[in-house]
């Protein structure tokens, strides 16, 4: 619910809730941006009183513990992952994450296309620093460590791409679609 509330701020690098406690009856989150102007669009968001939680008006201010800017590039915590579908398929994927000890809370999983071999998903964590590198990583190493022949070439099928974060600014474009040509998230058609 909080991610889905943050827009048109910036990539969020890292997001910690908390469940209420001591008397509380909400609960409290650090969000980390990649970078600074991120941080600042949210407070200004609140400040002007345009940020809410569903019913909730949250108090937000800046963290007493200072995060560096990270160097910009295409990282984001939203992935793109496409490949076979026996493979790219959310309960595959949670289960395999799951079993490499990841926890993580993600805003939501997306197919973006689906053919009769193929699927596309874009999974939508809830950092980057824990949660998406992470998942590439285990996506990463279990291409290079499956034994069997028909498993290989399944898994070396599998390709991964940083998506848009919904909560970055709208300006921003995505790095997977071209300006010429094919939109990639059209469904494939299908060879026999």
């Amino acid at each position: 619910m909080l991610l889905d509330s943050v827009r048109n701020c910036g990539k969020i690098f890292a997001a910690v809730i908390n469940g209420p406690e001591r008397g509380h009856i909400t609960a409290a989150s650090k969000l980390v941006f990649f970078d600074v102007a991120g941080a600042q669009k949210l407070m200004e968001q609140a400040r002007d009183g345009k940020f809410t939680v569903g019913d909730y008006v949250p108090r937000v201010r800046h963290n007493r513990i200072k995060s560096a800017e990270k160097d910009p590039g295409p990282q984001s915590r939203v992935l793109h992952i496409e490949g076979p579908s026996c493979i790219v398929n959310q309960p595959y994927l949670a289960a395999l994450f799951r079993g490499k000890i990841m926890d993580w809370q993600d805003e939501i999983v997306l197919t973006l296309w689906t053919t009769e071999t193929l699927t596309r998903l874009e999974w939508r964590f809830g950092s980057f620093r824990c949660q998406a590198d992470t998942a590439r990583n285990i996506i990463d190493r279990t291409k290079r460590s499956v034994v069997s022949i028909e498993e290989c070439s399944l898994w070396q099928a599998v390709t991964v791409h940083y998506g848009v974060d919904p909560c970055a600014p709208k300006h921003v474009v995505d790095p997977c679609v071209p300006k010429h040509g094919v939109d990639p998230y059209t469904p494939k058609p299908t060879t026999k």
